[in-house]
């Protein structure tokens, strides 16, 4: 089993041109489109779009077909997947969408969040008494606070279930996060400046990471 998993990124800092932006809209169905349509941002709307589009560049690179977001399904707790091809799991935030494709059928997560100073304490109740105690007691404690945020969620997706899980039931332990009895492997990236990103798997995997262009 081939246990790569490959990460994409891409900087959404500025608006696409308009015949760009709607040529890659026809690569997703009716229904992928009306979801985009209703952003009230660009950077929403793009975001979304550009997720769908590392995809499927990555997927056609694959062997897959031009016309696979076409088939792009959500389960029922929306997670989108795409039949008979592999797992992936897409995440976005500040000017960064970033892309995950599992090359084994193992289930994937990634999270990335941009670090910004908040109050930390006001989500304490999120984390178990160890974990917060590693946060509070780190050198740079919003940047462990964020590793944790992004460990959390990581897991949280590769599941599928998202803000329906309770964070505070999923817990860290070093690379080893324990979620509802099972273990999955957590790998923090510090591939961008002023951001955090985790990627959850069922297995250590060799991870590839490049930027798209």
């Amino acid at each position: 089993m081939n246990k790569q998993t490959t990460i994409v990124a891409y900087l959404s800092d500025k608006p696409l041109p308009t015949e760009v932006f709607n040529q890659y809209m026809e690569h997703l169905s009716e229904e992928e489109k009306n979801k985009i349509r209703r952003y009230y941002k660009w950077q929403d709307a793009q975001a979304s779009l550009m997720g769908k589009i590392i995809l499927l560049n990555e997927l056609v690179n694959m062997g897959y077909s031009n016309n696979s977001l076409k088939n792009l399904r959500r389960d029922k707790f929306n997670k989108p997947y795409i039949p008979n091809t592999c797992p992936f799991n897409i995440s976005h935030s500040g000017d960064y969408v970033i892309c995950a494709l599992s090359l084994s059928s193992s289930l994937v997560g990634i999270d990335i969040e941009k670090i910004s100073e908040i109050e930390i304490e006001s989500f304490n109740n999120l984390f178990t008494f160890h974990e917060w105690q590693a946060i509070i007691n780190d050198q740079y404690p919003t940047e462990k606070f964020y590793s944790f945020w992004c460990a959390k969620e990581a897991v949280s997706k590769q599941y599928g279930k998202g803000l329906l899980i309770n964070l505070r039931k999923i817990k860290i332990n070093g690379n080893n996060v324990e979620f509802n009895g099972k273990v999955t492997r957590v790998t923090y990236l510090d591939k961008v400046k002023g951001y955090k990103i985790v990627l959850a798997t069922q297995h250590s995997t060799r991870v590839l990471f490049r930027f798209y262009i």
